[in-house]
């Protein structure tokens, strides 16, 4: 969703203002807040923001923030986007579920500018569409599809676009070949490995100021096998100048069935 729809929406003059997608946790309403906190430039706290949705509502301060805010000069009218990751999370039973659900059911429908969108597993949607307030409300359901193969390649490329980014040359389909091999021959499977070899990457090419991913840079992470290694030790790049980024990585992979086919060609 990050890279998807969320990222398609948030350009300039799109008409809509978007919030951060976010995981409900334990605690979606402070989530929320924070969330919707971040788009009014400074001009609210998270404190002020979760009162305004607990005593006004959802849809005035996404009035506010649309419309009377940081986006006034846009000259339509704006939606705001929610999009809410693993919607399963809201099936725990929790006194917070309750009230966020509450907000969030309430703010939505037919005058309002906010449109919710949740991403769900496929054998627990039944039960998300029985969720008190927001269940009845969930219409035009898309069914995703496992990520083949052949889409990786603009899985990979695409966020490294927006970025201002590019590949050498054939690095794409080394990057692809080594993600899928040790029998791993679901593509899903790959996307760990690779989200945490192209954040290595990415953080040296932008210390060295360079807009281009190459071979050798590849090879400098030691491939993919190499950069869940450091990752694993706790030696990781970005770790090192940012502290414990290891958190907001996807969980470590097993090494188990990583090929080490050797050096890259030229």
């Amino acid at each position: 969703m990050r890279a998807g729809l969320a990222a398609q929406l948030a350009t300039p003059r799109s008409g809509w203002v978007v919030a951060r997608p976010f995981e409900p946790g334990i605690r979606p309403f402070d989530r929320m807040a924070s969330e919707l906190t971040a788009l009014a430039g400074g001009q609210l706290t998270e404190a002020e923001c979760r009162t305004r949705l607990l005593t006004d509502g959802l849809a005035s301060v996404a009035t506010w923030l649309a419309y009377d805010q940081a986006y006034r000069s846009t000259p339509r009218p704006l939606r705001l986007l929610i999009t809410v990751e693993q919607a399963e999370q809201l099936l725990a039973p929790d006194s917070e579920m309750e009230g966020f659900l509450a907000v969030l059911g309430a703010g939505v429908g037919s005058g309002s500018p906010v449109t919710v969108v949740a991403t769900v597993r496929s054998d627990r949607f039944d039960e998300v569409q029985r969720l008190p307030m927001i269940g009845p409300m969930i219409n035009e359901p898309y069914v995703i599809r496992p990520l083949g193969r052949a889409q990786l390649g603009a899985v990979i490329e695409g966020p490294a676009r927006r970025a201002g980014l590019r590949f050498a040359p054939g690095l794409v389909g080394l990057l692809i070949d080594d993600a899928t091999s040790g029998g791993r021959s679901e593509a899903v499977d790959a996307l760990p490995l690779l989200a945490v070899t192209l954040r290595e990457m990415y953080d040296l090419v932008r210390e060295q100021g360079r807009t281009v991913l190459g071979k050798a840079d590849y090879e400098e992470v030691g491939r993919i096998a190499g950069a869940i290694d450091r990752l694993d030790t706790g030696h990781h790049r970005s770790r090192r100048r940012r502290g414990a980024v290891g958190r907001r990585l996807p969980a470590r992979p097993s090494r188990r069935g990583l090929r080490d086919s050797g050096p890259l060609p030229d």
